[in-house]
């Protein structure tokens, strides 16, 4: 039919408490083991991208930027094994919001872009997460418009202190 079909394996990695950012060398190794078993899958059913998340962030800003080297890292095993096979399956990276709702290790478009640059990966956009991180969507998109291969138009609550504040799919329209 010449459709493709896109895998996201971001529930994967927090339901079973897996950090592609982890300090911890233990856990990370686990998540990028259950990442290639999950391309693995992903590839026998004839899947084409996978996107993925970082993992909790974890302490201050420094610790922080220390997790996105370990990702940097998680990201290039992952390339390889994901690329190894015949059918090869491209990886996506999203970064989520760093300090409202997911509080993630990657959360800028710019430190997104920065990693993808040359990291044989592309990259997965979500506006409630620019958002969340306070970007401006319009200035963030034209510095990663090469690098975007997805893109999610969400709408998400910026109102601290509501129940809904953060990204929870809301409709569109207020409270968003």
């Amino acid at each position: 039919s010449g459709c493709t079909v896109d895998m996201g394996l971001a529930r994967i990695l927090g339901e079973n408490k897996l950090n592609l950012s982890s300090p911890d060398h233990a856990l990370r190794q686990r998540s990028i083991d259950r990442m290639a078993a999950e391309l693995d899958a992903a590839r026998e059913a004839g899947v084409s991208r996978c996107q993925l998340i970082s993992g909790p962030r974890v302490g201050d800003e420094s610790a922080r930027r220390e997790q996105l080297k370990w990702l940097a890292d998680s990201l290039r095993q992952i390339c390889e094994f994901a690329s190894a096979e015949e059918a090869a399956v491209r990886v996506l990276i999203e970064p989520l919001d760093i300090a409202t709702h997911k509080k993630m290790a990657l959360g800028s478009t710019r430190e997104a872009v920065s990693m993808v640059r040359g990291g044989g990966f592309g990259l997965c956009l979500d506006t409630a997460h620019m958002l969340l991180n306070n970007e401006n969507i319009e200035a963030s998109m034209r510095e990663a418009l090469e690098w975007i291969e997805e893109f999610h138009f969400c709408n998400c609550c910026r109102v601290p202190g509501h129940p809904l504040c953060g990204d929870y799919h809301i409709a569109p329209g207020p409270p968003g």
